[in-house]
């Protein structure tokens, strides 16, 4: 019962189409199209080819002129082959449809080939697509893992692939990385420690006294101060201007 009702509504929907084709043939007008007419026979053409039916059949067949050339073609990194459609817009097809008539158009030619690759949606397409879009922002690896949910070493892999998909040379890891704002998972003892060390640098503390207070070495207070500073985009103290001024 529900195949028979089934093939008794696509048959529904063909007849409709046909109906719908002879009720425009019978009330043609051989005046200029309008606009508004125009937009409201493409609707309906779209309408008909979301459907699955004879009469999206019969509306694609006469768009294409009756055929659909597929090739085999391999995907990069992938086991599977995908297949490419090729095919012209008919242009008298089309004409055809919008008028709801059979009549010949003269002079009339195929419109521009037409390429559709028909690929199902791949997970790793996805994660190197976000991983080099992150990449390209400056994001370190690390980040990108998290983002992914995947390990580093999978992150590495992925960008590689990408570079090597595009016939690119990756650019060097350590001259990335030098370039990055945040260089680290858990950020270097200078880093975190960067405000405390501010706090008494203007207090008018000595790196000395600051060195002691805080329990660190000398070099890192230098550092704490410099990387304070860059990220603010301001100019690093002069150590010995400043002593003087102490």
């Amino acid at each position: 019962m529900q195949r028979r009702l089934k093939s008794r509504k696509e048959e529904q929907k063909e007849i409709q189409y046909e109906l719908k084709q002879l009720r425009l043939e019978r009330n043609q007008d051989l005046g200029t199209p309008s606009e508004a007419w125009l937009r409201e026979r493409l609707k309906q053409l779209f309408d008909v080819l979301q459907e699955s039916s004879p009469a999206a059949n019969k509306a694609l067949s006469a768009l294409v002129g009756g055929e659909i050339i597929l090739e085999e073609n391999e995907i990069p990194l992938r086991k599977r082959n995908y297949f490419r459609g090729k095919f012209r817009l008919n242009v008298r097809g089309v004409y055809n449809f919008l008028t709801g008539t059979s009549a010949l158009v003269e002079g009339t030619v195929q419109g521009a080939e037409v390429m559709i690759d028909f690929i199902q949606p791949d997970k790793a397409d996805q994660q190197r697509e976000i991983a080099k879009r992150m990449y390209d922002a400056e994001e370190p690896e690390f980040k990108i893992a998290e983002a992914l949910g995947v390990s580093r070493s999978r992150v590495t892999k992925l960008i590689d692939e990408v570079f090597e998909l595009r016939g690119e040379k990756k650019p060097d890891g350590r001259s990335r990385r030098s370039r990055l704002a945040v260089k680290h998972k858990e950020p270097p003892p200078y880093q975190a420690i960067a405000e405390e060390v501010m706090k008494l640098f203007r207090e008018k503390k000595e790196y000395g006294e600051i060195a002691a207070a805080l329990n660190i070495d000398r070099n890192t207070v230098t550092s704490s101060v410099k990387y304070w500073h860059e990220q603010r985009g301001l100019p690093v103290p002069d150590g010995r201007t400043r002593r003087k001024s102490l």
